[in-house]
């Protein structure tokens, strides 16, 4: 009776194994999900900055129209101030005035479009980093289940013995 006692005791103690390593699957399982809601909100962002990026390259082809356009008009306005010697002071500066600011605008949208790229090549590199880590995870995972899994195939096929043997052991 005491080894058959020492022998549960031991069945006991694999069980209670077993059960500490499906916790531990669990986590890893938890961790898996967190790891994908996280890229879910990368993704997300990173359509959102993708958008942005669009509507300043669409707002920075605008400012590129208008730019050339005033271009041209100061040519035109430079040729009729050789002419007009004497207004030429107060049309110059005004239009000077006018085109460095769009210069600053357009500094400044060139810019914020470059950080917006930047933004975008970080957050890919970011998408990038947690495929693979929930990669490594997901198969650290399937290599654990199968293990556990083997594991409970021995455990099973234990019980049957043993079973088999109580069997055995109550006929007589």
């Amino acid at each position: 009776l005491e080894s058959r006692y020492n022998k549960l005791k031991e069945k006991i103690n694999n069980f209670e194994d077993s059960i500490s390593d499906l916790r531990r699957i669990l986590k890893t399982a938890v961790q898996i999900q967190n790891f994908k809601k996280d890229k879910e909100k990368i993704i997300k962002e990173n359509m959102i900055l993708e958008s942005e990026s669009k509507n300043v390259s669409s707002y920075m082809d605008s400012l590129d129209n208008k730019y050339s356009h005033i271009i041209k008009q100061i040519s035109h306005l430079e040729t009729k101030i050789n002419n007009l010697q004497e207004n030429d002071n107060s049309y110059f500066y005004g239009i000077t005035s006018r085109m460095e600011d769009l210069k600053i605008n357009y500094d400044q949208i060139s810019e914020s479009r470059n950080e917006t790229y930047s933004k975008i090549e970080v957050n890919n590199k970011k998408i990038k980093e947690y495929e693979q880590e929930s990669l490594k995870l997901k198969e650290n995972h399937e290599n654990e289940m199968m293990s556990f899994q083997s594991a409970l195939c021995g455990i099973k096929d234990k019980i049957y013995n043993y079973l088999n043997e109580l069997n055995v052991y109550l006929k007589n």
